[in-house]
């Protein structure tokens, strides 16, 4: 009877054991899943730093200005680039 209790006992904790390993690969492979998507996340606010900082400079923005036509006041360029100096 004792034999028997220690061997279901032994039992029960192989089987705990390998409960939680299994538990504990699956987590690391969601915490691995998520760190893939927060560098491909990174990445994508790089790119977009990147573009944003192409777009805001003076030429680009009198390019799209005339893009979309907007009239620019005489001293337009000279204000731009004078506001580039400082």
């Amino acid at each position: 009877m004792r034999l028997g209790l220690v061997i279901l006992v032994l039992a029960l904790i192989a089987a705990g054991k390998i409960y939680l390993s299994r538990s504990e690969m699956a987590v690391r492979y969601e915490v691995q899943q998520i760190r893939a998507e927060r560098k491909q996340l990174r990445d994508d606010i790089w790119e977009m730093e990147i573009d944003l900082g192409r777009q805001s400079t003076p030429m680009a923005v009198r390019a799209r200005l005339r893009e979309i036509e907007v009239d620019q006041p005489a001293d337009y360029d000279t204000a731009v680039t004078m506001g580039n100096d400082q």
